[in-house]
């Protein structure tokens, strides 16, 4: 075979492999925009909040700031959710007041947040 084909061929193998790319980035981590994550969101993460946090005289239309009644607000809130409820169980800040959250909720809301908190109402 004449070296110039193999030459020729080399560079065509080459950029058939270099054009290989991942094109499923989106469906690894979905855009919170665009592929709302409600299963995970609505069925783990918000049933925590609703039962720890939003609650009468809490975090509620009426209660403390900021109301932690809707995704949009959560996620808003996300950085300073997951400060409070990280707080050692004697300082004064730590949410919910009522008392630390188990080890597994914290767990769920800390790795939620920390992948991107993905999630729609």
């Amino acid at each position: 075979m004449n070296s110039r084909l193999k030459i020729f061929l080399a560079f065509l193998a080459i950029g058939f492999l270099g054009s290989c790319v991942n094109d499923k980035a989106d469906e690894i981590v979905p855009n919170t925009l665009v592929d709302c994550d409600t299963t995970y969101y609505k069925t783990t993460i918000r049933p925590i909040i609703i039962a720890n946090c939003a609650i009468q005289g809490c975090h509620v239309t009426g209660g403390q700031s900021p109301h932690l009644n809707s995704y949009t607000t959560i996620y808003g809130g996300r950085n300073d959710i997951k400060f409070r409820i990280n707080l050692p169980s004697n300082d004064n800040n730590i949410m919910p007041p009522s008392g630390p959250l188990s080890a597994a909720d914290l767990t769920k809301i800390n790795n939620w947040i920390n992948s991107g908190a993905a999630g729609c109402d």
